[in-house]
């Protein structure tokens, strides 16, 4: 780490920070300190222990910590949320058990979309060049009727097109067109997907659990 920072940098944590919490001098969490420390109580002990069916609870966790939520969601346990008040989640949507939604930038997940187990949704990550691995962070969009496949990653900055599917384990560092099936490390277009009419203009298959 270089000895003195500069100005357009600082150490998230204050002094006591470590190397990987240096940021750009106008990064914020977008809560206060206080509000993620409840909120990181609150995923330990409430969000992370309800049982399977209590879909209804988590997403009330969520929507207390700002999160908007659309109708028929389902959040599977074990989901790793890191500011709720940078997620937005579209009606119909389901996100799968110990999926990562490592929101230091907006999160955006369309109607009807599924993110699959133990995926992961990025938005930072650390420039390599830089002395100090400067953070740097960009939204991740998921539109409508995308499926973001088991332990599949899409990186800072990406939109991952409507009713495009990202396959296992694939990873995404650019954005995936629409209406296609993706694979492989960095995702490629696979082929077309032709079961593309599932989220309309104006209606959701939205799921019956609350």
């Amino acid at each position: 780490m270089s000895p003195e920072m500069s100005g357009d940098r600082k150490r998230l944590g204050g002094e006591t920070g470590g190397i990987l919490n240096i940021v750009p001098a106008g990064y914020s969490r977008g809560a206060s300190g206080i509000v993620f420390l409840l909120w990181l109580l609150v995923r330990q002990w409430l969000f992370d222990l309800l049982p399977r069916p209590c879909y209804s609870w988590r997403i009330f966790w969520l929507r207390v910590f700002g999160a908007s939520i659309g109708r028929g969601v389902i959040i599977r346990p074990g989901v790793k949320v890191e500011f709720p008040w940078r997620l937005t989640i579209g009606d119909g949507a389901m996100v799968g058990d110990e999926a990562r939604l490592y929101n230091l930038a907006p999160v955006a997940i369309g109607r009807g979309c599924v993110v699959s187990q133990y995926a992961h949704i990025c938005t930072g990550t650390h420039d390599p060049d830089d002395p100090d691995f400067i953070l740097h962070t960009g939204p991740v969009t998921l539109e409508d009727g995308c499926w973001v496949a088991t332990d599949a990653f899409v990186g800072p900055g990406v939109t991952v097109g409507r009713n495009t599917v990202l396959g296992a384990r694939s990873a995404a560092f650019t954005d995936l067109p629409a209406g296609k099936i993706c694979i492989g490390t960095p995702a490629r277009v696979l082929r077309d997907r032709y079961a593309v009419a599932r989220v309309g203009p104006q209606e959701n298959n939205v799921h019956n659990e609350a």
